[in-house]
């Protein structure tokens, strides 16, 4: 816990409500514990939030907010890895209090891979999974003719609802890579689903009668 003097007096640590899963990031809700009696030492002049990987031990301060602040969108995390979240009071003279009970949470997870129907004339099927995360607003569809190679987006799909898509205008006998991502506005993506390869039929030219 955070340290403080033998004699020091701290504010009582926030009440940690609730913690939630976002595209790479978390958003946290507290409210103030009352301080008790007058001296202005338990008055909470802001807070601090502390963040461990899931598996860690010790924490990390990664915010320091003022006292009229009661939530905090943290981002650049890992998708689909667990977290863990605690906070304290701190007061005028910097004495923070105790930790205050500490929340896990997961960021929102990678897409499954999409499904591919191969052995098409020119034109690719596509279909996938509905994403679970709500806080997503819609899709991102990326093909590349390498699975290591340079993905470029084909398609930016409004809403989770959407399910299925066509990649026209292929090659004949040609392998193409999809991968799927969920997105939200302002830019946060989900990094993208596994590689999946599919290959477009391959059109025999018409003999020519002489």
């Amino acid at each position: 816990p955070p340290f403080k003097g033998a004699t020091a007096i701290s504010p009582p640590s926030p009440i940690f409500m609730n913690v939630e899963p976002d595209i790479k990031g978390a958003r946290l809700v507290w409210r103030p514990r009352p301080a008790s009696g007058a001296d202005s030492r338990t008055e909470a002049n802001g807070y601090l939030i502390y963040l461990r990987h899931g598996d860690d031990t010790a924490f990390t301060p990664v915010a320091r907010l003022p006292f009229d602040a009661v939530s905090y969108a943290d981002n650049g995390l890992k998708d689909g890895v667990k977290y863990v979240y605690t906070i304290t009071s701190y007061n005028r003279a910097g004495t923070e209090s105790e930790y205050s009970s500490k929340l896990a949470v997961t960021p929102l997870p990678v897409p499954n891979a999409v499904r591919a129907a191969a052995g098409k004339i020119r034109h690719v099927p596509l279909s996938w999974d509905r994403y679970p995360g709500g806080q997503a607003e819609g899709y991102v569809l990326y093909r590349s003719d390498n699975k290591d190679g340079q993905y470029a987006v084909i398609s930016r799909l409004e809403g989770l609802a959407a399910s299925s898509y066509t990649d026209r205008e292929l090659a004949d006998n040609a392998t193409y890579w999809y991968r799927l991502s969920a997105y939200k506005k302002g830019g946060l993506e989900t990094a993208p689903s596994e590689p999946v390869s599919v290959t477009t039929r391959n059109i025999p030219p018409v003999p020519v009668n002489l």
